[in-house]
């Protein structure tokens, strides 16, 4: 009878103290990493939405240099002189401007650089466009030259007795003409900018770029050319071609974990006889956020 009673006492024993400050190590264990992850969620999520506002802010100075007036376009006191300030501050963002002139353009292309930085950002946001004056064009001369021509009347006698008059010969040159030389311009894409640039976590890493365009101005009055295709370039090469009126492309050619800046241009084929190429379009730089 006794045994059985000590036996049931034994089974009704609860947690010892060692088995509860186990359990109790465990869960603030759990507990700490889980308030971790929840904080290093939340400043991924402050860094990229600070990193968008900071390429808004890029693209948007861009788009506010390409509509002034060409001389307008530099620094206060710089070379090229403008309107510019070179550093502006607002909402914490700092932006820096500089201009300069493309090398090999023969100081008719301006380069503009735009850098906007944020002390909650690792890395500051660059965009860097070329902008020419709007009449500055690749262009087709066409020149068409009509020979000279010379006209000889031969020379004629008439004899009266006893009288010779000889009329001398006469030549009658036209000089040659040359008909004044017809430019066919061959403007540019314009307002190239980035409508995304985003990693999917949930998508294997995938990376897509979308980019936008407007097409060139119109051609002079009678000239008959088209636009055979857009050359999307990711910096110096050519990775793809858009037939119009299609005016954006979806860039999905990135490896695995690929977060580099990259720097897009268009340029538009026209249906000329040379099948001519434009001068590029204004240039972006993107960086991807991370989603």
């Amino acid at each position: 009878m006794q045994y059985k009673k000590n036996k049931k006492i034994k089974e009704n024993k609860g947690f010892t103290l060692v088995e509860v400050l186990i359990a109790v190590i465990i869960l603030a264990i759990v507990s700490v990493t889980a308030v971790q992850g929840v904080s290093m969620v939340r400043k991924t999520y402050a860094s990229n939405m600070i990193k968008t506002e900071a390429v808004a802010i890029a693209n948007r100075e861009i788009e506010i240099i390409r509509a002034m007036v060409f001389t307008d376009i530099g620094i206060k006191n710089g070379d090229p002189v403008g309107i510019l300030d070179p550093q502006t501050t607002f909402n914490s963002f700092t932006v820096t401007r500089s201009v300069s002139w493309s090398s090999g353009s023969s100081n008719n292309v301006k380069q503009v650089k735009i850098v906007v930085s944020n002390p909650l950002l690792l890395n500051s946001v660059k965009v860097i466009t070329e902008i020419i004056p709007s009449i500055m064009s690749i262009a087709d001369a066409t020149t068409t030259t009509v020979p000279a021509t010379t006209t000889t009347v031969p020379a004629t006698t008439t004899t009266v007795p006893a009288t010779t008059t000889t009329v001398p010969a006469t030549t009658t040159t036209v000089p040659a003409t040359t008909t004044s030389t017809i430019l066919v311009k061959f403007p540019a894409p314009t307002n190239l900018i980035v409508v995304s640039d985003i990693i999917r976590l949930n998508n294997h890493h995938k990376r897509t770029v979308i980019i936008s365009w407007q097409k060139p101005p119109s051609l002079p009055p009678g000239t008959t050319y088209g636009i055979k295709i857009y050359n999307i370039y990711r910096g110096i090469i050519i990775i793809a071609t858009v037939v119009p009126p299609t005016l954006t492309f979806t860039d999905i050619g990135f490896p695995k974990d690929d977060n580099s800046a990259y720097t897009y241009s268009v340029t538009a084929m026209y249906t000329d006889p040379h099948e001519t190429e434009s001068a590029k379009s204004n240039l972006v730089t993107t960086v991807p956020i991370i989603q």
